[in-house]
């Protein structure tokens, strides 16, 4: 939701996992928000009229329902909306309102990956514990030492050293990263991802960083070296329309990238620095 926060599907799946996972009292918190924010969107009002009748909130459901019959809908939406105008309407006769037996959010691996390996070309077996990971350092706070917990679970390589280092900078601090990097690095020195980590977390902790290197080496890391070097975007990347049909994956990527960094939120410019570098890190 942070990296797409003016996505409509963003906001109504997280309320829908809520719903479905039984916290419906916040699926509604979340539906409210949306929906101040996404008025005309008929998936939000109908999941929030949905979960209000769950909730044996008729009154609510019923005003979000006027504010439905409002709303321009296609004919799957409309048919959502009948349906919910239906059962909104039995519940105020008296009949007993069913629920949907609601699901608890599974724990561990989603499967087992190693079947893609042949398509692939890559191990994808540990990307769920990646995932969460990520996810998880991110989050911050009490989630950190789950999130190193999964680290560890990662095999030895570049991808649990960046991990560690990324884990060190949100639990301790840049300075910490950067001397986690210094002692870690070496070991794969040709890896450009590793190395532009490695400058990034001595940038943050406030030392002077010579990017000649790395800049001439890794040019498909250029834009990421070019933003760390000029605080801001390639002027290269500022023509990409991303509707093009044309597009590379490279300069997709790059038109995302351009896209969260214009927002001049230093938290996000590095949430797309990490993505960035990781998805390149994939490509190469």
């Amino acid at each position: 939701m942070r990296l797409f926060p003016h996505d409509p599907y963003c906001r109504a799946d997280l309320a829908h996992t809520l719903r479905i996972t039984g916290q419906r009292e916040r699926a509604v918190e979340v539906y409210r928000e949306a929906q101040q924010d996404f008025a005309r969107n008929p998936a939000i009002v109908i999941g929030l009229a949905d979960t209000l009748i769950d909730l044996e909130r008729l009154g609510e459901a019923d005003s979000v329902m006027d504010w439905a019959d409002q709303l321009d809908m296609d004919d799957k939406s409309a048919a959502k909306r009948d349906q919910i105008r239906r059962r909104l309407q039995q519940a105020m006769n008296g009949q007993p309102i069913q629920i949907k037996q609601t699901r608890r959010p599974k724990e561990g691996p989603a499967g087992d990956l190693d079947a893609l390996t042949d398509i692939t070309g890559e191990d994808l077996s540990h990307d769920p514990a990646l995932g969460r990971a990520i996810l998880l350092r991110r989050s911050g706070g009490a989630d950190l030492e789950r999130a190193k917990s999964e680290i560890e679970t990662l095999p030895a390589g570049t991808t649990q050293l960046i991990e560690t280092g990324l884990w060190h900078a949100q639990a301790q601090g840049w300075r910490a990263a950067a001397d986690w990097f210094d002692q870690t690095w070496e070991r794969y020195g040709g890896d450009g991802v590793l190395r532009v980590h490695r400058n990034r977390a001595h940038a943050r902790a406030g030392d002077t960083v010579d990017w000649s290197m790395e800049r001439e080496r890794y040019p498909y890391l250029a834009t990421v070296i070019e933003t760390e070097i000029d605080g801001e975007p390639p002027a290269r990347i500022r023509h990409i329309n991303p509707a093009d049909d044309d597009l590379t994956e490279e300069q997709r990527q790059d038109a995302w990238f351009l896209g969260l960094v214009e927002k001049n939120d230093p938290i996000l410019r590095d949430t797309a620095e990490e993505d960035l570098l990781s998805s390149r890190h994939l490509l190469d």
